[in-house]
This record gives structure tokens, C-alpha cells and sequence, in this order.
């Protein structure tokens, strides 16, 4: 969008409407970003025009607000059926603004804490599991999509198969 410019990209945009026939309401109408926040994720179509790929990463501090939960409750040492499907949502979420669904390793024992009878006391690998989540959710890189196929080296096959008069 930064080739386009704000009001090339603005010129797009109500293209696009008239195009699909959409007809936004005045209140509705924004200027065009190139970092939008929905749902809990944050789009950045910033970097599309120059490393020509789009990144879509968990919103600004919802990874510190899951690594603060996760450290209160093994600070507290137990969690509540509750507060296991809490954390266990929030971690399904954030994996998907993740880079190679870094959380997914980790749920079954948010699951165990969940439906399990444990008490829900954080030892073993219920501990082990939020400590885990708790570094994937300030580590693990957000995921980027690439915009354009990377040229890829010819595949080259040899055969010693043969043709007949009609080519077969």
C-alpha cells in the first residue's frame, strides 16, 4: 500500500466497493491503514510492497497479558477447572497469530487441568506446560504469508522410456 500511496490505496478501496456493490455507511468509512487490529489479531500489510509478504500477529500486549496469567497461576500454584479453559482459549487464539501453531503442544494438559480431577494442581507437566506457553507466548515469531511464489529450481527427470511409430 505505501507504493499506492494513502489516496491510491483510498481510490482501490472505493473501487473495490463499486465493484461488489458494497455501500458502507458514512459512520463506517475510515481512512485506509496498513495495520489493522480485528478480532484480537493484527494485520500488517505494511511490509507487503518491499519484502512482499503480510504479517498477522497477536495484538499489541495480548502476549504479555497471556505470559502474566500463566506466571499468577503457577505463582498461586493451582487453577480452577475455569481459569484452565480461560487460559486454554486464549492459548488456542494466540497460536493462530503464531508462527507453526506453537501452543498446540501444550493443550492437552490445559485439557487435563479442565476436565480432569486433579485438584488442578500445576505440577509435573501440567507446570511444564504453562512454563512452556508462557515463553511461546513472548517468543515464537508471528506468522507471515508470502505474496509471491518463490521461483523454484526445475525438476529435471530422465527416463530411458522409448516411442513407438505413433508415439505411444
Amino acid at each position: 500500500m505505501a507504493a499506492l500511496g494513502e489516496a491510491g490505496a483510498d481510490a482501490f478501496r472505493e473501487m473495490a466497493e463499486e465493484m461488489c456493490q458494497i455501500i458502507l455507511a458514512e459512520s463506517k468509512r475510515r481512512p485506509t491503514s496498513a495495520y489493522v487490529t480485528f478480532l484480537g489479531h493484527a494485520h500488517d500489510l505494511r511490509p507487503a510492497t518491499e519484502e512482499e509478504h503480510v504479517a498477522f500477529e497477536p495484538k499489541l500486549g495480548m502476549r504479555e497479558e497471556f505470559h502474566d496469567d500463566i506466571m499468577s497461576a503457577l505463582a498461586r500454584g493451582h487453577m480452577s477447572s475455569g481459569a484452565a479453559a480461560k487460559i486454554r482459549g486464549k492459548a488456542t487464539w494466540l497460536d493462530t497469530g503464531l508462527a507453526g501453531r506453537s501452543c498446540r503442544g501444550a493443550l492437552a494438559a490445559l485439557r487435563d487441568i479442565q476436565y480432569g480431577d486433579s485438584a488442578g494442581l500445576l505440577r509435573g507437566t501440567a507446570e511444564w506446560a504453562l512454563r512452556y506457553l508462557a515463553d511461546a507466548a513472548l517468543m515464537a515469531p508471528s506468522r507471515t504469508v508470502e505474496l509471491l511464489a518463490r521461483p523454484r529450481r526445475p525438476i529435471v527427470v530422465y527416463t530411458d522410456a522409448s516411442a513407438d511409430e505413433e508415439g505411444v
